[in-house]
């Protein structure tokens, strides 16, 4: 069976799925990003600080970056910032 890469990652990185996926926004968070960015990437020379610099890059990018159509063609950042205002 294939492992999807998930033999590469570092072992300080691995944990119990229930920690990592909360509710379903955050389950399609984590999916996108494996598929886009960790998948089939040799990690086994990066360490943990680099891995969470990583993962924090991807984040910051996934939020004032990325539009979605079900937010109007905003980031979610700027939907957020419209709905505190009012005016989502």
């Amino acid at each position: 069976m294939l492992d999807a890469g998930w033999s590469n990652f570092p072992a300080c990185c691995l944990v119990p799925i229930q920690y990592i996926i909360a509710c379903g926004a955050s389950e399609g968070f984590f999916e996108i990003m494996k598929n886009e960015r960790f998948y089939w990437r040799d990690w086994s020379s990066w360490s943990a600080k680099d891995f969470i610099a990583q993962v924090d890059r991807r984040m910051v990018e996934y939020n004032e970056s990325r539009r979605k159509l079900s937010l109007g063609w905003r980031t979610p950042m700027e939907y957020q910032r419209a709905a505190l205002k009012g005016a989502a």
